[in-house]
């Protein structure tokens, strides 16, 4: 491999691990106790791992995990329909 490929290939890899960290911390931090997260960071591994948030999330009245994810569908199916819509009119035009 040529010194510029090295690089280029090295550069994706450390900017993966940089887009990833947020999702290591998130997944850490979802999988342990208040008393673990307080004392120990977002970035070591919970030991005992507990499903206790994640079952509090989707149980809890207050929260309402339903309604928000059918948010989220909704907003991401209206996004990708107005795109693609948007992008095969401006296809017509410069074809």
């Amino acid at each position: 491999m040529s010194p510029g490929r090295i690089v280029s290939v090295a550069l994706l890899v450390v900017g993966s691990f940089l887009f990833m960290a947020p999702m290591y911390a998130m997944v850490t931090m979802s999988l342990k106790t208040p008393m673990q997260i307080s004392s120990s960071g977002p970035w070591a591994w919970p030991i005992p791992i507990t499903l206790e948030n994640l079952k509090f999330v989707l149980q809890s009245d207050d929260v309402q995990f339903g309604r928000l994810f059918l948010n989220s569908c909704i907003i991401a199916i209206l996004t990708t329909t107005g795109t693609v819509l948007t992008s095969a009119m401006a296809a017509y035009a410069f074809a």
